[in-house]
Formats: structure tokens, sequence, C-alpha cells
């Protein structure tokens, strides 16, 4: 049945994804029969007729004797920064817009595990990105996601979405 309300979330427009909780409310306590979703329409803050036809579509396909709830994930903001070097005959300023669009739209798009509901930003991707978005970077250096050097994870009730990009 979890596919079935899945699919019907899923389904409604593209880039659209969720998290199912079953048998505890949103605020953790244990409640058989219960389940709530977390959808994120890929802005990170999906308005109410948003979450108002993501209950409708839920609805049409729940099990017969469940009840739940629909809600909007918790942002969570990945502010990268990072140092590229461009290579001779490139244009560094037209390739370092590449590399930051390349990462906001990496880290907007990334999946949630379907067994755990969790959506992980691994920091040791950011470089790779960077180094895919354009064939004129040859070293990228200084890499941070929030200030560190560790991956970032998203539970079930979170979504990750760029909050600033920075490349020098």
């Amino acid at each position: 049945m979890a596919r079935d309300i899945r699919y019907a979330v899923t389904s409604l427009k593209q880039g659209v994804t969720c998290a199912l909780v079953e048998n505890e409310t949103y605020a953790g306590v244990v409640q058989m029969g219960y389940f709530y979703v977390v959808v994120d329409d890929g802005t990170g803050a999906p308005g109410s007729t948003f979450l108002a036809t993501v209950a409708n579509a839920v609805d049409a396909v729940r099990p017969f004797t469940s009840s739940f709830g629909v809600f909007g994930p918790v942002l969570v903001g990945a502010s990268v920064a990072m140092t590229c070097a461009i290579a001779p005959g490139y244009d560094a300023a037209a390739t370092k817009a590449l590399v930051v669009t390349a990462l906001k739209t990496y880290i907007n798009s990334l999946p949630r595990d379907a067994t755990t509901q969790v959506m992980t930003l691994p920091y040791s991707r950011l470089a790779q990105v960077a180094y895919d978005a354009s064939p004129g970077v040859v070293n990228v250096t200084g890499v941070t996601l929030n200030g560190g050097a560790a991956d970032l994870v998203a539970t079930a009730k979170q979504t990750i979405k760029w909050s600033s990009v920075t490349v020098a």
C-alpha cells in the first residue's frame, strides 16, 4: 500500500518527493493505523493548495481503516563554499557560474532513500559535481558544507535545499 501512496503523491507533478512514516504521529507518538506523509514539491516549502491536493490523492488510495496527515518538510539549508581553479582559455566567471548552477541543481534534486526515508548530501560529492560542471575546472579546494567537512543528513520530516553556494 505504501507504494500506491507514494505513486499517487509523486505522480501529481514532476519533481515531487515524499516520505511516509507509519504507525507514528508527526509528533513521534506511536499510533497504530496512522501514517503521515511529508511532501516536497521541489521548492522546499509547498503551499497549502498543493498539500490539500496531496491529501486528496492519498485519501483516494489509503488503506480502508487508516488515518493520515500531510505535511510540508522542514527545510535544512546547505551552504557550500569552494575555490575552483580554471584552465587557461576558459572564461573564469562563466565557468564558475556553471559550477554554482550544477551544485544548486544537484543539491535541490537529492533523492530520499526509499527504505530509511533519509536524505543525504554527501560532502565528498561536492567536488565531483564541480569537476563535472565543466572541463575548464582543473582543481577544487577549500570545500566546505555548512562550514565543515561532513555529510548533511535530513530525516523523514526534513528536506535539503541549497541556501548559499559560493565558488571563488
